[in-house]
């Protein structure tokens, strides 16, 4: 009569187990269409909004974020006078990797300029799409994915990879900004 009782015994706690794993295995959320939209993804996808909106005004001045006032056409050598030295410098780069610019010169001038601000980096290949719709060009290869899109008489680039995600989602490295060279 013992064994039985306890085989018994032994059998509700099973599956009284069994009950309790499936009820907590069970999502109680409502479908993603469904789920209310937080503060936070607001605040999100308006400061989105406006780092791009940003971003792209300060491009048609031949700027970007982080750059300050120096831009397309400014002079190496102001450059240089107001920030110092840079982390990295050739005959045909300045970079600053602390203020997350870099300068690309043509002779003395400013020819390109390019941001690796967090705030922008933090933009998804699906935000810029929406927002600044097709490119007018675009070149793939090497895991890398260079847009480029018009902005007053400039061009400016959204370089993409796919190499450091782990299921190829694209990732912003950096934003460009360059004379439209267009005859």
């Amino acid at each position: 009569m013992k064994a039985k009782r306890r085989k018994v015994l032994w059998g509700s706690a099973v599956m009284a187990s069994i009950g309790v794993f499936a009820v907590c295995s069970l999502n109680f959320t409502a479908p993603a269409s469904a789920a209310p939209i937080t503060e936070a993804q607001v605040d999100s996808s308006n400061q989105s909004q406006d780092i791009l909106k940003q971003t792209m005004q300060l491009a048609a001045e031949g700027k970007v974020l982080g750059s300050g006032k120096f831009g397309l056409d400014s002079q190496k050598k102001e450059i240089l006078k107001k920030w110092g030295k840079p982390a990295y410098q050739d005959r045909f780069t300045l970079d600053y990797s602390k203020r997350n610019v870099t300068f690309g010169l043509t002779k003395q001038s400013v020819s390109s300029v390019s941001s690796r601000d967090s705030r922008l980096l933090a933009l998804t290949h699906q935000k810029v799409e929406k927002s600044l719709g097709k490119p007018f060009d675009s070149d793939i290869g090497a895991g890398n994915l260079h847009e480029l899109y018009y902005v007053g008489e400039n061009v400016i680039e959204f370089h993409w990879t796919n190499m450091t995600k782990p299921h190829g989602e694209l990732e912003l490295l950096s934003v460009m900004v360059k004379k439209d060279n267009t005859p």
